[in-house]
């Protein structure tokens, strides 16, 4: 049996102790408050079950004249389990479950236009530590820095986020689309706005409302990109010039 963490029972003590009958009242509730007592004072020895139970009654103080329920609060201590979970580094909150965070305006709360120490601290919040130092100089079109994570990068231009492109298969979007998923799932999921397309060794472009996301994909032959294909990457914003990107 586990002991009961000796903070908490101190307080309870202190409680059962404070109950106060007075010698003019009722036989019923002197009864009743003496029967609280004991409910306390075993609670003390019963362990943790005995423990949750009488924390859940609310504590009486009986006082001349009447009575007057106070609830009690106790604060969670080694005895409540759960309540905190374990996460594992460069695998932290929504990146971790497979939350929706692509779209073609930003990752999660990190959205396109934000400044890049801003942008910087929203991704380590999905992502986890970045695996460069700071962000890089990059000369390419419109974006002049970038900074990679595990299966992903973002893309900056004079201080601001302006894109990103996604490989980790944990990222998905708000429809479920996931890198490394078949031709097949992604014209499934997107119908006609799912367009393919020979260029760079075959890609593809999914026009939405918002934007568009694109990438690459890999499985195909110089002609022809079977349903069995797979989409490598989920890309959105500026990512670089047109011979980098899809």
């Amino acid at each position: 049996m586990s002991e009961i963490d000796p903070e908490v029972a101190e307080r309870l003590k202190r409680h059962a102790r404070s109950v106060v009958v007075s010698p003019d009242l009722p036989e019923r509730i002197v009864r009743q408050a003496r029967a609280r007592r004991r409910r306390r004072r075993a609670a003390l020895a019963g362990g943790p079950a005995a423990l949750v139970v009488a924390l859940a009654i609310a504590a009486a103080v009986i006082v001349p004249g009447g009575s007057r329920t106070i609830p009690t609060t106790a604060t969670a201590g080694p005895a409540v389990h759960g309540a905190a979970s374990a996460r594992a580094p460069g695998a932290t909150g929504a990146a971790a479950t497979g939350q929706a965070l692509l779209a073609p305006t930003g990752v999660g709360p990190a959205r396109f236009g934000e400044a890049t120490n801003r942008a910087i601290a929203q991704l380590e919040g999905i992502l986890g530590r970045h695996q460069t130092a700071r962000p890089r100089p990059e000369n390419s079109c419109d974006v002049t820095s970038n900074l990679d994570w595990p299966g992903f990068t973002a893309f900056f231009e004079h201080g601001r986020f302006v894109g990103y492109s996604a490989t980790r298969p944990s990222l998905t979007t708000a429809k479920g689309l996931h890198s490394d998923d078949t031709v097949a799932t992604a014209k499934a999921i997107y119908g006609n706005a799912f367009r393919l397309s020979m260029a760079q060794g075959g890609s593809y472009r999914v026009a939405l409302s918002s934007g568009d996301l694109t990438g690459y994909v890999h499985g195909g032959t110089a002609t022809t990109i079977p349903p069995t294909a797979k989409v490598d990457g989920i890309f959105a914003g500026a990512t670089g010039c047109p011979g980098i990107s899809p």
